[in-house]
C-alpha cells in the first residue's frame, strides 16, 4: 500500500533573507552559532540574544550564496528586521522580509522532490521547505496549525514566539542539546552572559516535554507549579493537542525537582520528561 504523502503547513513561520558583502561578519556579531561553518544549502538552528542573554528570537539558518535565509516564528520578524537594521550601519549588508514569497512547509524524513525553491534539513529530522501550493500533489494531505505545533514539540524543537521572547537564555531552551550555540566563535551580543554559564554557571531550569490527559489551553509562558506547594518552578513555552485526547507541550523547569512531585499547569495535573535526556 503506497502511503500518503503528508505536508504540514508552516504558516506560524516568517522569512529573512540577508545578504551582502558582509551577510556573514555581521551576523557572525549578533547570533549564537558559528556560521563561518555554514555554507550555501547547509543549515544551523540558532538565536538571537539581548544584552541580558535573553532569546529574542530562534530558529534555522540557511546558508545561501552571499547571505543567509533566517526562518523564525512569523510574529517576530518585524521585531528582528528592526533590531538587525539598528546593527547594519556601513555594513555591506540588505535585510528584507520573504515571508510572503513562497509557503513554508514541514515534513519528517523525506527526499521527495516537489520543486521546492529551497530546503533545510533541520534537527531532529524535522524538515523545512518552500514550494508554491501548485506544486503540492493534489493526492497529499496538509495538515494545518496544531500539527505544526505538536511537530516541533515531539521533536524537542523550543520555537521561541513574541508570547516567549526575551523569557530565557538558550541554555534554558536546551540549545546546546541541538547545537544551536557555539562557545568559540568569538563575540556577539549576549555572548558573555550565554558563555559564563556554559562554563562558570549551573544551569538551574532546561526544555521539559509535558503531557496531560486532560484538554485545556494554557497561555504560553504559563507557570508549572509544584502542586502540592503551589510554587511556580517552571515556564510554558509551547501547547498543543494530541490527536487521541489530552495535550502536551514544552516547558523550561527546575532540575532539581524530586523525581515524585506533582506538577500542575492551571490546577491541571501534567508529568515532565526532560528533553535531552529523552
Amino acid at each position: 500500500m503506497v502511503q500518503r504523502l503528508t505536508l504540514i503547513s508552516a504558516d506560524a513561520l516568517g522569512v529573512i533573507r540577508i545578504e551582502g558583502d558582509d551577510a556573514q561578519t555581521f551576523l557572525q556579531g549578533q547570533a549564537t552559532p558559528d556560521l563561518r561553518k555554514i555554507g550555501p544549502g547547509e543549515c544551523v538552528f540558532g538565536a538571537f540574544c539581548n544584552a541580558q542573554g535573553r532569546v529574542i528570537a530562534n530558529g534555522w539558518f540557511l546558508g545561501i550564496e552571499g547571505g543567509f535565509r533566517l526562518v523564525i516564528s512569523r510574529d517576530l520578524i518585524d521585531t528582528l528586521i528592526k533590531r538587525l537594521k539598528m546593527y547594519v550601519l556601513r555594513a555591506k549588508v540588505s535585510v528584507c522580509d520573504e515571508s510572503d514569497l513562497s509557503p513554508l512547509w514541514l515534513i519528517q524524513g523525506s527526499d521527495l522532490d516537489l520543486g521546492d525553491q529551497w530546503m533545510i534539513e533541520g534537527p531532529m529530522g524535522v524538515n523545512l521547505f518552500a514550494a508554491p501550493l501548485e506544486s503540492i500533489p493534489a493526492e497529499a494531505l496538509i495538515l494545518h496549525g496544531e500539527a505544526f505545533r505538536l511537530t516541533l514539540i515531539q521533536a524537542g524543537i523550543p520555537l521561541v514566539s513574541k508570547d516567549t521572547s526575551e523569557r530565557f537564555i538558550p541554555h534554558m531552551l536546551s540549545m546546546d542539546w541541538l547545537g544551536g550555540l557555539s562557545f568559540d566563535k568569538g563575540c556577539y551580543t549576549g555572548q558573555e552572559i550565554v558563555t559564563r554559564t556554559q562554563f562558570l554557571g549551573k544551569v538551574k531550569r532546561t526544555l521539559h516535554r509535558i503531557a496531560t490527559d486532560h484538554v485545556i489551553q494554557p497561555t504560553l509562558g504559563a507557570p508549572i507549579k509544584d502542586a502540592t506547594t503551589d510554587e511556580a518552578v517552571g515556564e510554558l513555552v509551547a501547547w498543543a493537542y494530541l490527536p487521541g485526547g489530552g495535550a502536551t507541550g514544552l516547558a523550561v523547569i527546575k532540575n532539581d525537582l524530586k523525581a515524585d512531585i506533582a506538577l500542575e499547569i492551571e490546577s491541571h495535573p501534567v508529568t515532565a520528561t526532560s528533553v535531552a535526556s529523552a
